[in-house]
């Protein structure tokens, strides 16, 4: 039976089980600038598949995009260039759904650094390979494609596509694993624990969906 096809919660257990699926998130210079970070974790398990800054070369990092990650331009330096990052996503993903809040941002971020740097984006290409969180969290909430607090509308060029945890934070209790892992990169952005959260809350979301018992409480209102 085609993903699409499932309920929500008999789509979240699906991604649950082992070895078939990730989580991705990615940090951007701008709405529809390059990545300048990306981290996969397993969707099962929690682990850190893939955390690094991404050498975006010269690409000015936007106002308003810096204002949500807070990563700068100086934070980029010794950071690995979107062909050796994209190598060993491919790697990564290779047989996974891929899972993203906005899975609609995230892919054609993606497509747009591989194309910019002459690359066949392969499997990541697929539209069936990528599972938005957003949509299955909001439909078994009965929201329709509004953001998990069921207060403002999200769209492809909302600063919020890509930032559930900018203003909603949830509780990782019910998250066995905190995934946290040295960057490939001497140091880290100021964004790190951050983006620890967003990515373990995406995995959270995912099990309140597949357990039925999905709630708008579980998160709050916020700035992030």
């Amino acid at each position: 039976m085609s993903l699409q096809m499932l309920s929500p919660r008999e789509w979240a257990a699906a991604m649950l089980a082992d070895g078939t699926a990730c989580i991705l998130d990615v940090e951007t210079s701008g709405l529809e600038g390059s990545i300048i970070e990306v981290a996969v974790i397993d969707a099962a398990s929690g682990a850190v598949l893939l955390d690094t800054l991404v050498d975006c070369g010269p690409v000015q990092i936007e106002p308003d995009a810096h204002a949500v990650h807070s990563i700068t331009a100086a934070d980029l330096d010794d950071a690995p260039r979107w062909p050796e990052v994209f190598a060993q996503l491919a790697a990564i993903t290779s047989g996974r759904q891929v899972l993203a809040y906005n899975a609609q941002f995230d892919q054609g971020r993606v497509l747009h650094d591989c194309h910019r740097s002459g690359i066949d984006p392969g499997h990541l290409a697929e539209a069936g390979r990528w599972q938005c969180v957003m949509a299955r969290r909001c439909a078994a909430l009965g929201l329709g494609q509004r953001d998990v607090c069921g207060s403002v509308a999200v769209t492809a060029r909302s600063p919020t596509s890509a930032r559930p945890a900018r203003w909603c934070s949830c509780s990782l209790r019910d998250c066995p694993t905190r995934p946290d892992s040295p960057r490939l990169r001497t140091g880290s952005a100021p964004s790190s624990d951050r983006c620890v959260l967003r990515r373990s809350t995406l995995i959270v979301w995912v099990r309140e969906v597949s357990t039925g018992h999905t709630d708008k409480t579980t998160c709050t209102s916020g700035t992030g």
